[in-house]
């Protein structure tokens, strides 16, 4: 326990040190931290995502990070320490003897947490090879999952290197996990003290409780991407509403935004489901940046000389492809296709997974998120409609039966008095935003695989960005003493979805020293339950003799559903050559 919450502190470090190595201008508030832990775990990832193209993720790539991570304290030190003296410093004192609470409550609970099933299908076995070989080519023949270019595992496995070995299982997502816990309080402290931009700390502080029940109840241990992309979306989110801030200056927009790109494509890299909110968060930006500021590329602007204007936009372009060009040739290299599982674009590389076994994984995911894990039959009618939408926890289907009644409430109260001639009342711009967004990706989220994690928090969104508005409405309204409104929002939202799930147990034997993660599989299932087969090419690969979860099992493993007698290694001999499948 004790080391894993070492362990959470020093790479918030590590990853705040990265942010803040990248040239962008930070202020002196404490949220410039939290933007640079953000900017630099996905800028960790993205480095990655360059680095296992040539090498397999180890201590080399660990040691690469820790020496950024330094470089950028030590290059922005006068940035930081202008930061810790802008703070009161009673208040930075009791902020930081309270962080460690809700360190201890997580780095606990995850010790008595399961992982998802997907971990013992895939997940580990994916941090196997990337910690074992550089990127191996049509990977993704050997088993279907393994072609899921999740980057967030990349993290994983250096998260499993040098002193870490088989600790990172507790650390992946423990990480960002506790910063979003930290940038919750900070929120609702600037909400009690009136600080900053309101409406942003009124976001942080609705999504308090929605972030103790996330880390609470989610698969929080292991390496599922699932959490993370419920993570950034929320970040993401406040940083949809800073954009309104009407104190925003130019120079402040364009640093805001550089790290906005980063989190639209870094997002996208950690899983695709996260693309479609961020696509839309992009076109809020770019809404912004042409509305409010002028930033037309062919147009003069008073305030910023168009060679500026057109340098600005190129570099979140530049941003963009750093981040998504190495993600679509490393989808290229495991698969032979440019977004898998999308199969509009390929490439006919000696490795190309067939189309025939790639559309069906394609269907696979789509049919299993209609039929919530085959537990229910998919209808596509109001029956399978009901069936699908019970399975969902009652809170989050609550929270979209508010905001659907408060969105709906609030538009035909705005137009009625629109239409008496009352205009007074006036609607937040950031919210209409906030909720467009998430409402262009729930959207899409139904229409390609609507199953209940890959939502993310865009449900809980869309409800504060309701309450959000709301309370613009009672502003403008003159309603007095609007802050004592906003608190109460916040205590009946905690309240009502009852966050504290947190684990009470609390072991002695693993106060110090977590577990080695390969001991978990072991109690689970042991290794003599591993048998061998052979390809016609005369490949041995591993596959389990009951279920079909690999589990740590030996490279190269599959599943009895996955193993094909077609299967051959492109330079025999050799697992770091790849994997083909013939065809004929």
């Amino acid at each position: 326990m004790i080391f894993t919450a070492l362990n959470v502190l020093f790479f918030v470090a590590v990853f705040t040190g990265i942010g803040l190595l990248l040239p962008i201008r930070i202020e002196s508030r404490i949220s410039s931290l939290f933007a640079c832990f953000w900017t630099g775990w996905l800028v960790a990832i993205g480095i990655l995502q360059v680095f296992h193209l040539f090498f397999a993720v180890q201590l080399g790539a660990l040691i690469l990070l820790m020496i950024l991570s330094a470089l950028g304290w030590g290059l922005r030190r006068a940035g930081v320490i202008a930061i810790v003296r802008a703070q009161d410093r009673r208040t930075a004192f009791l902020f930081a003897a309270l962080a460690l609470l809700p360190l201890g409550m997580l780095v606990n609970t995850v010790l008595f947490s399961a992982p998802n099933s997907d971990y013992a299908l895939y997940h580990l076995q994916t941090v196997k090879w990337f910690s074992a070989y550089a990127i191996v080519p049509g990977l993704g023949n050997l088993f279907s999952p393994l072609a899921n270019n999740s980057a967030s595992f990349l993290l994983s496995a250096v998260l499993n290197a040098g002193w870490l070995a088989g600790r990172g299982y507790w650390l992946s997502n423990t990480i960002p996990a506790y910063v979003l816990m930290l940038q919750c309080f900070a929120g609702m402290l600037s909400l009690l003290r009136g600080e900053g931009d309101r409406r942003v700390a009124f976001f942080w502080a609705v999504m308090t409780p929605v972030v103790l029940l996330e880390v609470s109840t989610a698969y929080i241990v292991a390496y599922s991407p699932d959490p993370l992309v419920f993570f950034l979306q929320i970040v993401l989110g406040a940083g949809i509403l800073r954009l309104f801030d009407p104190s925003l200056t130019r120079e402040q927009f364009l640093a805001h935004a550089a790290q906005m790109v980063i989190l639209f494509a870094g997002g996208a890299c950690v899983k695709l489901s996260f693309g479609v909110f961020g696509a839309a968060g992009a076109l809020a930006m770019a809404g912004v940046s042409v509305g409010r500021f002028g930033m037309i590329p062919w147009r003069r602007s008073k305030e910023q000389p168009q060679m500026g204007q057109i340098r600005a936009w190129l570099g979140w372009l530049g941003i963009t492809a750093a981040f998504l060009i190495p993600w679509m040739l490393r989808s290229v290299i495991f698969t032979g296709y440019l977004a898998y599982p999308n199969l509009t674009v390929s490439f006919p590389v000696a490795w190309k997974i067939p189309d025939a076994l790639a559309l069906g994984s394609y269907q696979v995911i789509a049919v299993w998120a209609r039929t919530v894990d085959a537990s229910i039959p998919y209808t596509a009618d109001f029956v399978w409609l009901a069936r699908w939408w019970n399975t969902f926890p009652s809170d989050t289907r609550q929270a979209f039966y508010f905001a659907a009644a408060l969105w709906l409430a609030q538009g035909a109260v705005w137009a009625v008095l629109r239409q008496w001639g009352r205009s007074r009342l006036r609607m937040d711009a950031g919210a209409l935003a906030l909720a467009l967004v998430s409402g262009l990706a729930l959207a899409a989220w139904f229409n390609l695989a609507p199953s209940f994690r890959f939502a993310g928090a865009l449900f809980w969104i869309l409800l504060a960005s309701a309450l959000l508005n709301a309370l613009r409405m009672a502003e403008s309204s003159g309603l007095r003493r609007a802050d004592l409104l906003a608190l109460a929002v916040v205590i009946a939202v905690s309240l009502w979805i009852s966050p504290n799930h947190f684990s009470n147990n609390l072991s002695r034997k693993l106060l110090w020293l977590p577990p080695v993660e390969y001991s978990l599989p072991e109690q689970a299932r042991s290794h003599a339950a591993v048998t061998e087969k052979q390809t016609a090419s005369g490949l041995r690969v591993y596959l389990p003799t009951q279920g079909q979860e690999c589990w740590d099992a030996p490279l190269p493993c599959t599943t009895t559903a996955n193993f094909s007698t077609r299967l051959r290694q492109l330079e025999p001999g050799n697992l770091q050559g790849g994997f083909a499948r013939e065809t004929r």
